[in-house]
């Protein structure tokens, strides 16, 4: 369809302002109801519509009461809109959607954007709408390496791409295992073979990460951690994970790596120092763990659905 700005703005006055359909604007201009339903499309794109949603009052007083709680600069609460699945999903999927259009705002006027892990922040990335391409100096970089599985939601590096050809920008990649066997020389060649991945790490403005529960049901494949390393994590209690680094109440546990290997992922004093550092997390069994790494300042915006909201609501009122 041509770009006649004319005809976007009298398409969009009729529609949104007279009330009138789509049919009737097809017969009043003269043109296609498909050619209607096109421009009504574009004119949003290019910001002559502005469609805004207020939530309702309730949803607002909560998110502020638990980012003043959580010591969080915002809470972004999902309204409840997904009821076909089981509770587990239309969690994930109420705070993907949501997320989604948070994230397209969020990176705005930013430059160097991490991506991390987990089905929620997959799920996210899978529902960005392509924007415009105006972000030729935005980057795109995962804030680990692979684990090694198949599944969709641990490849950093594809999430990476999807963002990047969705948002708007250039995709670095992070060829290397999250856990890396071996002596610290090994590590080091890494670092100078990726030093642009080091480099962006350390100047991020926007990190997206999610956070996994570790309890008798751990949401991370916790199982691929070799005894000694397993030990350590449960006989240091811990409660979370963010990006496959485990924390408990006191902070992040220092694990001693079977083999003298290392952790290959975003140095913790790094993700901390992004301006927006974005966790998204949904569930019942996360709770404990959102609340203690939101104390510890392990991020500092919350995206999470109305349920898990309200349930953590619930849960702090009672320990107050």
């Amino acid at each position: 369809m041509h770009d006649d700005s004319d005809l976007l703005y009298k398409t969009a006055v009729l529609y949104y302002k007279g009330n009138m359909t789509q049919e009737e604007i097809s017969v009043k201009l003269g043109i296609s109801r498909p050619m209607v339903s096109r421009a009504l499309s574009r004119a949003a794109a290019v910001g002559i519509v502005k469609i805004d949603v207020i939530p309702p009052k309730g949803v607002t007083e909560l998110s502020g009461c638990l980012a003043k709680l959580l010591g969080l600069k915002e809470v972004i609460i999902a309204p409840a809109m997904n009821t076909s699945g089981s509770d587990v999903e239309d969690r994930l999927d109420d705070a993907a959607e949501f997320g989604a259009k948070y994230l397209e705002k969020a990176i705005d006027g930013e430059t160097n954007i991490g991506i991390g892990w987990g089905m929620t922040v997959y799920k996210t990335i899978m529902n960005l709408d392509r924007l415009p391409k105006n972000a030729e100096l935005r980057r795109f970089v995962p804030l680990v390496g692979s684990m090694g599985r198949n599944e969709s939601h641990f490849q950093a590096n594809a999430m990476v791409n999807t963002a990047a050809s969705r948002l708007g920008g250039l995709a670095f990649y992070y060829n290397v295992s999250s856990l890396l066997a071996g002596d610290n020389a090994e590590a080091q060649v890494l670092k100078a073979k990726f030093s642009e991945v080091y480099q962006l790490w350390h100047d991020l403005d926007v990190a997206v990460i999610g956070l996994g529960a570790c309890g008798p049901k751990p949401s991370f494949p916790i199982s691929d951690y070799p005894k000694v390393e397993l030990d350590q994590i449960y006989g240091r209690k811990a409660i979370g994970d963010i990006l496959g680094r485990f924390f408990n109440k006191e902070g992040y546990i220092d694990l001693k790596y079977e083999g003298g290997g290392a952790y290959l992922g975003v140095p913790a004093e790094d993700l901390k120092k992004a301006k927006k550092i974005i966790c998204l997390a949904t569930g019942t069994s996360k709770i404990e763990g959102i609340i203690t790494a939101a104390r510890l300042g392990f991020f500092n915006v919350l995206v999470t659905d109305s349920r898990t909201a309200s349930e953590m609501a619930t849960y702090l009122e009672e320990k107050n």
